[in-house]
């Protein structure tokens, strides 16, 4: 069973800007990837956690429908990259990843999470055509215990691209040292 944050966060636009920019996200950071002929659909998060693990481990604040292969997983959440996934929805630039429940879209109750670890977001790439100019972004935010991707650390406060332009289909996230898989899913470049 999805857990869905119950917070109502109904946070100002000044205060989502002034969270957004104390965690060093970018202007140019956006939720939105308008879906056109070359521009995909949003990323989508397939979180997987261990089968023992209790069902308050991680909390989404809008979870998305299933994942086809889904089924392959039981117990697993998924939700996309947008601010439809967002507790600050419309405002936000970005989607946060952390153990704080007032603060993060994607709640995960571990001690090596941090209470706001990882921000994930788009940008656009100058040049280049369309599809291949939009980017995941997965930011690290400091924390002690790091984020992980494809089995590679992130520097500390630093970021690592994501290309949306086909050449992977998915790539793997870990959150500190969570017991937690989580899948990044592409989605197919038309």
């Amino acid at each position: 069973a999805i857990k869905s944050n119950k917070i109502n966060a109904t946070m100002s636009q000044s205060a989502v800007a002034d969270l957004e920019s104390e965690l060093g996200i970018p202007l140019d950071a956006t939720l939105a990837i308008g879906v056109s002929q070359q521009t995909p659909k949003p990323v989508q998060l397939l979180l997987i956690p261990p089968q023992d693990i209790s069902s308050d481990f991680i909390t989404i604040a809008s979870p998305s429908s299933s994942l086809p292969d889904d089924q392959t997983y039981p117990g697993s959440f998924s939700t996309h990259v947008s601010s439809e996934s967002s507790l600050r929805k419309k405002m936000a630039r970005c989607l946060i990843v952390g153990r704080q429940a007032s603060a993060a879209d994607i709640r995960i109750d571990h001690k090596s999470v941090s209470r706001r670890h990882t921000a994930l977001y788009y940008k656009r790439k100058q040049g280049g055509d369309e599809a291949a100019a939009v980017v995941l972004v997965v930011r690290d935010l400091g924390g002690k215990h790091g984020t992980h991707v494809n089995d590679s650390r992130i520097e500390k406060n630093g970021a690592v691209e994501l290309p949306l332009d086909g050449t992977m289909k998915e790539h793997r996230i870990r959150f500190g040292n969570a017991p937690l898989i989580c899948r990044v899913v592409m989605p197919p470049i038309k």
